[in-house]
C-alpha cells in the first residue's frame, strides 16, 4: 500500500504537485527509514515510485511511472548488497522521463535529462546539463562531465568515465572485461574506457577496456576500437586505423 503522504520521512515542498496514484517508500530493504525531499514546483507522475533518500532540487520532472532512489540488492559484480537505500540527489530543473530508473547513491546534476526507460545504476555521477536519449545505460560507479550527449541504445560501462561535451551516437557499446572470465564469486580485474573532453564516439561503434580515447578525437560509426585513439585523431574501421585529424572547436 502507497505509505501516506503525510508521513514524517516525507517532505513535500509549497507548489509540488504529485500524482496520487504515486508511491513513497522511505523504508528500505534493511528496514531503515531515510528521508525523501520534494523541492519546490517538482513534478511527480502517475506511478511513479520515490525510495528513501532520494532528494529532488526545484523544479524536477520524475514522469509516469519512473522509479527514483532504487536501493541495489543481490549479487552483482562480486559484491553482495543488502539492500540498503543511500541518497540519490537530483539536481534543480532536470527531468526524468516516463519509465526510467534510477538507482540508490546516484547524483544527478542541475538540468540533466534522463529518457524515457533508460536505466542509471548505483554510484553513477552526471555533471550539469547532460542529456540521455531513450534505452540508455550507464552502470555502476560511471561518472560522466558536464554537457555530454548520448543517443539512444548505447551502453556506458561500470567504471566508465567521461568528460565534459562527449558525444556518444546510438548504440555505442563499451566494454571493461578483457578476460570474459566472470562467474558469481569470481574475482574479476575490469578495467573501463576513459573518453576525455570533446570526444565523439560515431553510432554503432564497440570501444574496447580499457581504451582512452583523447580530446576532441573522433571515431567514426561502425569501429571497433582496441587501441588508444590521441587527441583530434579521427579513427575509422574495425580495427579502428587513424584517417586523419580533427581540429579544436576552439582553436587550441
Amino acid at each position: 500500500m502507497p505509505l501516506s503522504w503525510d508521513d514524517p520521512n516525507v517532505q513535500i515542498d509549497d507548489g509540488a504537485h504529485v500524482a496520487r496514484s504515486a508511491v513513497f517508500e522511505p523504508v528500505d530493504l534493511t528496514g531503515s527509514a531515510q528521508p525523501i525531499v520534494i523541492g519546490r514546483g517538482c513534478r511527480i507522475g502517475p506511478g511513479a515510485v520515490i525510495h528513501g533518500g532520494v532528494v529532488l532540487g526545484e523544479g524536477v520532472v520524475v514522469e509516469e511511472h519512473c522509479v527514483v532512489g532504487k536501493p541495489e540488492f543481490g549479487y552483482a559484480m562480486g559484491s553482495r548488497y543488502d539492500g540498503h537505500a543511500g541518497t540519490c540527489t537530483v539536481g534543480a530543473g532536470s527531468i526524468i522521463r516516463a519509465g526510467a530508473h534510477v538507482y540508490s547513491d546516484v547524483v544527478l546534476g542541475e538540468q540533466v535529462h534522463i529518457g524515457h526507460h533508460t536505466l542509471i545504476r548505483s554510484a553513477v555521477r552526471l555533471g550539469a546539463g547532460t542529456q540521455l536519449a531513450h534505452f540508455v545505460c550507464v552502470e555502476r560507479g560511471s561518472q560522466l562531465g558536464d554537457n555530454v550527449r548520448s543517443s539512444p541504445h548505447t551502453h556506458i560501462t561500470g567504471g566508465t568515465v567521461v568528460e565534459d561535451r562527449v558525444f556518444f551516437g546510438a548504440g555505442v557499446k563499451t566494454i571493461n572485461d578483457k578476460s570474459m572470465v566472470w562467474r558469481a564469486g569470481t574475482p574479476v580485474v575490469l578495467e573501463a574506457p576513459y573518453f576525455a573532453e570533446g570526444a565523439s564516439i560515431g553510432s554503432g561503434s564497440t570501444i574496447a577496456a580499457g581504451v582512452r580515447v583523447g580530446r576532441w578525437a573522433l571515431v567514426g560509426s561502425q569501429s571497433l576500437v582496441l587501441r588508444d585513439v590521441p587527441e583530434g585523431v579521427i579513427v575509422v574501421g574495425v580495427p579502428a586505423r587513424e584517417r586523419g585529424h580533427r581540429p579544436h572547436p576552439d582553436g587550441d
